[in-house]
């Protein structure tokens, strides 16, 4: 019993390489656990709330590991971080204005083989952007495609544009 204590009670000061490596452990499978709980979506996208909520995670479990912060508490912090962007992911579900504040929106880079230039300087994307994604989908043109949209997680789609 004694041991344990040593293990989770340990501060960075005085924690032994065998003290780090079981929290290690420990913390990699609450962490797995904890993600399952908060569900696929939550380190499956690349929205901004998720990466956020990714960097945090790593930054506070380390600590952890680390010995930089309670061991119990970072646990406790985690799971409620995860509660939190659950909570966050579901009203976002059901209030579009709420989801768009969180998540972002798309944004119309491309509308019947012509480059929107107004919204190609809000997204910070120049010609030479567009054009690099244009070559990277595959298309030649600008002119090969229908639409083409900023997505909310900075990648850009193309819509190609029917054939007559």
């Amino acid at each position: 019993m004694e041991t344990i204590k040593e293990i989770f009670t340990a501060t960075n000061d005085n924690i032994l390489w065998w003290q780090m490596s079981i929290r290690g452990i420990v913390i990699f499978i609450l962490a797995i656990a904890m993600i399952r709980f908060g569900g696929k979506r939550m380190l499956g996208k690349e929205s901004a709330i998720d990466i956020v909520l990714a960097i945090i995670i790593g930054s506070i479990l380390s600590r952890g590991i680390t010995g930089n912060s309670p061991f119990i508490a970072t646990l406790v912090s985690t799971f409620c971080l995860i509660l939190f962007h659950k909570l966050l992911v579901s009203i976002s579900f059901y209030n579009k204005f709420f989801e768009n504040l969180v998540k972002g929106e798309e944004r119309l880079l491309i509308k019947d083989g012509k480059p929107i230039e107004e919204n190609l300087k809000k997204s910070h994307i120049s010609e030479n952007d567009l054009m690099e994604a244009v070559r990277l989908k595959g298309k030649d043109s600008v002119e090969n495609v229908e639409e083409g949209y900023l997505e909310r997680n900075g990648q850009i789609t193309l819509i190609e544009r029917l054939k007559s």
